[in-house]
C-alpha cells in the first residue's frame, strides 16, 4: 500500500557518543526513547546491520535511517519508507516489550525490507530477490562457520562441519518463517511433473495476492517522530564514491511495505 504525506527530517534529541558504522550506506540508527533499554535496542540494530553489511554493500542498498518501531498492529513487523529513506523494524513482541525477537527473525525482516528498495509490490521479482539475498546471507554465514571449525585446535573438523550444516538449516528455517515461509522451496526428492509445477506456481501466486490484499495497514503513530527517537549518527557515511547517496528520496512519504507475520 502507499501512504502519502509530508516528511519531517529526523534530528537527534541529545548529543550521543558516535560509534563505528556497521556499514557505510546506513546513515543513522535509532531506537525508541519510551523504552528503558534504548542502548540494548541500538546494539541490536547495529548487530543486525553488521550481519547484513556485505549484502548491503554488494547490492548498493542505501538506508537513511534504520529505526525501531512499535506499531499498534501486532502483525506489523517492518516498514520501508521511500525505498530506503527509512527502514523501521519491530524489535519487541507486542505481548512483551521487555524482550526482543531472535536475531534470525530480525535479519529476515531486514532482508525483506531491503528488497523493497528495489521492488515495491510482492511480485515474483520481489520474491526472487528475497530468496537470493537469503541464500547469500546463509552461504556467507555457513562458510565462516566452516572456516572457524577447520581452524579450531583440539576439535573434530567433520563434527564441526556437520554442526555448521545443522545451524545453517535452522537459520534458513527461521528466515523462512511467517509470510516468507510460503515462498520456501524444497530441494531433492521425487521428480515434479509440469502439471505439479504449474499448480504450485498458481498456488504461490494466490498466496502472494492474499498477502498483498490482507497486508496490515499502518496507522497514525506507527512511524515515530524525531522527538520520540534516540538517534545515533554513524561516523562514516561515505560509500564507494566518497559520498552518502540520498538522491532517490522523493518529497512525499511512500510506504511500500507492511510486513506481517
Amino acid at each position: 500500500m502507499v501512504i502519502e504525506g509530508k516528511d519531517k527530517p529526523f534530528k537527534a534529541s541529545a548529543p550521543q557518543e558516535n560509534r563505528p558504522p556497521p556499514v557505510a550506506r546506513i546513515s543513522k540508527i535509532a531506537s525508541l526513547k519510551k523504552f528503558p533499554d534504548t542502548a540494548n535496542a541500538l546494539d541490536l540494530l547495529h548487530n543486525v546491520a553488521k550481519a547484513v553489511a556485505p549484502i548491503i554493500h554488494e547490492h548498493r542498498f542505501d538506508v537513511g535511517l534504520l529505526c525501531e518501531m512499535d506499531p499498534k498492529n501486532p502483525c506489523l513487523l517492518g516498514l520501508n519508507v521511500n525505498r530506503g529513506q527509512k527502514i523501521l523494524i519491530r524489535l519487541r513482541p507486542s505481548h512483551d516489550k521487555t524482550s526482543f525477537y531472535p536475531m534470525g527473525d530480525l535479519i529476515g525482516t531486514f532482508l525483506h525490507e531491503l528488497c523493497h528498495n528495489v521492488h515495491g509490490p510482492h511480485n515474483p521479482a520481489f520474491y526472487n530477490l528475497l530468496n537470493s539475498l537469503k541464500t547469500q546471507f546463509e552461504t556467507r554465514s555457513y562458510k565462516i562457520q566452516c572456516f572457524s571449525a577447520e581452524n579450531r585446535l583440539g576439535s573434530s573438523t567433520r563434527d564441526k562441519w556437520l554442526s555448521a550444516q545443522r545451524v545453517r538449516a535452522a537459520r534458513l528455517k527461521n528466515l523462512d518463517s511467517g509470510v516468507i515461509k510460503s515462498e520456501s522451496r524444497r530441494l531433492g526428492g521425487s521428480v515434479v511433473s509440469v502439471g505439479d509445477r504449474r499448480a504450485a506456481a498458481l498456488e504461490a501466486a494466490e498466496r502472494r495476492r492474499r498477502h498483498n490484499q490482507w497486508c496490515p495497514e499502518a496507522v497514525a503513530g506507527d512511524i515515530p517522530s524525531g522527538e520520540n527517537l534516540q538517534i545515533q549518527d554513524c561516523i562514516d557515511l561515505t560509500g564507494e564514491d566518497g559520498h552518502f547517496q540520498d538522491t532517490h528520496v522523493p518529497p512525499k512519504i511512500e510506504v511500500i511495505d507492511l510486513t506481517g507475520d
